[in-house]
């Protein structure tokens, strides 16, 4: 149930207003001292959609009410004459236990009111496990979104009250003008018992977070401001042009243009009370500066010193008692010098344009004694000279003053004289006051100059310091700090560093100190302050995604324990960009060591490096599987993930894309992520991601370490061809020593040979069921191994090509079809043809 209570804020002072020769009541019941036009309580005493209503329940309790329908006011306050918000407060309060999905509309109580964009508004959503995003009105233009965490109970009734930073409680800030919304609240996650309650309100960000909040309806509605203006015309220009609608009717009042749209009407300096209703504004203070004078307005106003009468056009004012502005010639300034005769100003005189404020019109002009003399301007010599000299309070000379002719100068004290401020007179001063002066004011200086400095430096650090904090909360880093103490399997060393220390240990991001780049982020080496070096990654954030990705990351490694993936140090949380530290791996990525060339010429790679390596990935997958604490899927398995440290052991890098798997789900359906290339076909199709997706991939690596070429090859005809698709096709038409890098021909068995390409055949199968496990794969390369070791030697020729031709006849490879593509070669495609055949470069 939503409930509103308003309070009006109207200007002062206190006139009970009559409309139409009505009497209009001002009170309801005690709920409000005094109401005042526009609004008003029936439709004669109000301006329209200004309309009060006043009702009695069956309690005898009054209730004042405000548009249709209507919405309680409960509080009639004053104001100044700028700004005239009504406070009200918007309470939604509903139970996750009944539905995972709320949609709830708001309008404004008439065309009068919003909610202004300018006015420091937020809504505040209070619940656990919840999204909420804001629409303006019933489109879908979004105002904002956020969504709400919450962590164990025993964690939850121990954070800090207050915050609303996503954990118990999220702001989504109104930045436009709303005079509807619509607000959508889904579950995004399982709440707990205890905090199934979702309330969600309109605030001022005065709203602190409290535990209770989260268990049952927040009973007292929190303040915020709604906003209105007269909407019936979009501004001045045209409100004025309609005077018979101008709702600034009294006399001494302006318009002013409303940030929500429309206007509002104000009395002018020196003047207050209601610009709604005629005579509404009234003297407030006697201003000489502006020549307004309190006077009982006569038809006629004579002036002593020259005898003659003014007609009504050289004068305006309002009511039996109002302000006179008035012109002793009806002419402008212009006209009137240019003739002189008749020009009422004169000797040392100046001429002033006299324009009626509320009608814009000009009146005419007046008289005023020039600056630097005083008297009456419309006699001869009227006006005398100053002597600034005399007046030293009004005008400051700290030095010789000498009067002139309408001005003074002001000299300094001569040499060897310094200016008394008592005597206000020049006196002389010995060389050791003078010493002594400026010993003092040297002295001072320095002083001063270090507090500035020092204040400088602690200034800054205070606003480094309230920075980083916020750059913790924005990053999770309440969330995280909670998690990694709640969870068991969190590794010993994990360790939320200072920014400081990061920024020391790379010697302040350094450019110099970057070891690589990759789709996730920047690598920089670091030095910790214990001699540790380590690797440290800064993230590409784009928005909350990828700050999910990156906690993500950090909850994935802290639970590994494994040689052959990279080990985390820990995380900073106090930068704009969360950074990771994990142990620095130094000889590059398996990417380097297969493909990239040294003048011209691959390094050489022995088949029982090959095969080494190939188990050390396949180990840490299969530990990723099935042996860490949670089953985890990397979902980018390629060789630039694969880190190889000083004795060319594999580190399996790289878990921003990693996905935890529960233990009774088989598989995940996400968004599709991955590397072209390496991206299984069937996740690619259908989102769907499991173990199996990872095993693909691996078959990719063992292509790669077989066959010595990119995932992404060009062909003979300078062409993009897919590594595995290819692979499929030549496997069952070509001799396999023409398949396989021409190395290991001489290193390796016939019977590796051929096991290690059936292998990464099985794993590259279009249907997921039909693969291997990891764990099945890790066995046969250990294996291969075992049997390379004792094999005496390979043979080649014959035998090898029909082993080949059996291998492919064996596993039905039928499924690539060689498609002409020009005069000179094929081009081979299969199932995955759709997404690889336009691929450039990998991600």
């Amino acid at each position: 149930m939503a409930m509103l209570v308003l309070g009006l804020l109207l200007p002062s002072p206190a006139v009970a207003v009559k409309k139409s020769g009505r009497n209009c009541s001002t009170d309801c019941g005690g709920r409000a001292r005094e109401i005042m036009y526009p609004f008003g309580i029936g439709t004669e005493c109000s301006m329209p959609g200004f309309n009060l209503t006043c009702e009695s329940a069956s309690d005898n309790t009054s209730y004042l009410l405000l548009g249709n329908p209507g919405v309680t006011v409960d509080w009639i306050g004053r104001f100044d004459r700028f700004s005239i918000p009504i406070i009200y407060g918007l309470t939604i309060a509903y139970s996750l236990k009944i539905r995972d999905y709320y949609s709830v509309h708001w309008t404004a109580p008439g065309r009068p009111f919003a909610i202004s964009g300018s006015s420091n508004m937020s809504l505040v959503v209070v619940g656990c496990g919840i999204k909420a995003s804001l629409f303006i009105g019933e489109s879908d233009v979004e105002v904002g979104k956020c969504s709400v965490a919450c962590v164990e109970d025993e964690i939850m009734e121990k954070l800090p009250h207050g915050l609303c930073v996503g954990i118990g409680c999220c702001l989504i800030d109104i930045a436009v003008n709303l005079r509807a919304f619509t607000l959508n609240i889904s579950r995004t996650g399982r709440a707990s018992r205890l905090y199934e309650q979702v309330n969600a309100f309109i605030t001022d960000n005065s709203y602190s977070l409290q535990l209770s909040d989260l268990e049952s309806n927040i009973e007292h509605p929190q303040p915020a401001k709604l906003s209105w203006s007269i909407p019936y015309q979009p501004n001045c220009t045209q409100a004025m042009e309609d005077r018979a609608n101008y709702a600034c009717v009294s006399n001494h009042s302006y318009c002013l243009e409303s940030p929500i749209g429309g206007y509002v009407c104000n009395c002018v300096e020196g003047f207050y009370g209601n610009p709604y209703i005629s005579h509404g504004c009234k003297v407030d203070t006697v201003s000489s500066d502006n020549n307004e004078v309190p006077v009982r307005a006569p038809p006629i106003l004579q002036m002593p010193m020259v005898q003659w009468s003014l007609p009504p056009s050289l004068y305006a004012t309002s009511g039996e008692w109002g302000v006179v502005k008035w012109a002793v010639d009806n002419m402008t300034c212009k006209d009137a010098t240019a003739s002189m005769e008749g020009y009422r100003c004169f000797s040392h005189s100046d001429c002033l344009e006299v324009t009626d404020e509320r009608t814009l019109n000009h009146v005419g002009y007046r008289c005023k004694c020039s600056p630097g003399f005083v008297g009456n301007p419309y006699i001869k010599d009227g006006c005398t000279d100053i002597d600034e000299c005399m007046q030293p309070d009004k005008y400051i000379c700290n030095g010789i003053c000498q009067n002139t002719f309408g001005s003074y100068t002001c000299t300094g004290c001569p040499r060897g004289t310094d200016f008394n401020h008592v005597t206000r007179k020049c006196k002389p001063y010995t060389v050791i006051l003078g010493v002594t002066v400026g010993l003092s004011s040297g002295g001072g200086i320095l002083f001063l100059a270090a507090v500035f400095a020092f204040l400088t430096r602690r200034w800054r650090r205070s606003v480094e310091k309230r920075l980083r904090k916020k750059y913790f909360r924005k990053n999770k880093g309440i969330l995280l700090e909670q998690l990694i103490s709640s969870d068991e399997s969190t590794s010993d060393g994990m360790k939320i560093f200072s920014l400081e220390e990061v920024e020391k240990a790379t010697n302040n991001f350094d450019l110099a100190r970057v070891v690589g780049r990759g789709g996730h982020g920047t690598v920089y080496k670091g030095i910790l302050t214990d001699q540790r070096v380590v690797a440290i990654k800064r993230s590409k954030l784009e928005g909350n995604t990828e700050i999910d990705e990156f906690i993500n990351e950090v909850s994935i490694l802290s639970r590994i324990n494994h040689r052959n993936v990279v080990k985390l140090h820990g995380c900073c949380l106090e930068a704009e960009v969360p950074l990771l530290v994990y142990e620095f791996i130094s000889n590059g990525t398996l990417y380097d060591l297969l493909h990239c060339e040294q003048d011209g010429i691959l390094l050489p790679l022995s088949w029982e490096e090959r095969l080494r390596i190939a188990i050390e990935i396949a180990g840490a997958l299969t530990y990723l599987h099935s042996a860490a604490s949670v089953s985890i899927l990397h979902r980018d398995v390629k060789c630039t993930n694969i880190l190889l440290n000083e004795s060319y052991t594999a580190k399996v890098s790289d878990f921003g894309a990693s996905r935890s798997i529960p233990i009774d789900q088989t598989h995940l359906v996400t968004a599709v992520q991955g590397t072209f290339g390496y991206l299984d076909p069937e996740y690619y199709h259908t989102g769907q991601l499991n173990e199996k997706s990872d095993v693909y991939s691996f078959g990719v690596i063992l292509l790669e370490l077989l066959i010595r070429k990119k995932p992404i090859f060009e062909n003979e005809n300078g062409e993009k061809q897919n590594l595995s698709n290819y692979f499929l096709w030549a496997i069952g038409e070509r001799p396999l020593e023409e398949i396989v890098d021409e190395q290991i021909l001489g290193e390796a068995s016939e019977e590796a040979i051929m096991g290690m390409a059936q292998l990464a055949q099985e794993c590259l199968n279009l249907t997921r069921g039909e693969r291997p496990t990891m764990k099945d794969v890790e066995m046969r390369l250990q294996m291969l191994r075992a049997r390379n070791a004792a094999a005496s030697g390979p043979k080649r020729g014959e035998e090898m090509t029909h082993a080949c031709s059996e291998v492919a006849r064996v596993n039905g490879i039928s499924g690539a079809i060689p498609v002409s593509i020009g005069h000179h070669g094929t081009r081979q495609y299969s199932l995955e043809q759709e997404f690889v055949s336009s691929a450039r470069v990998p991600r």
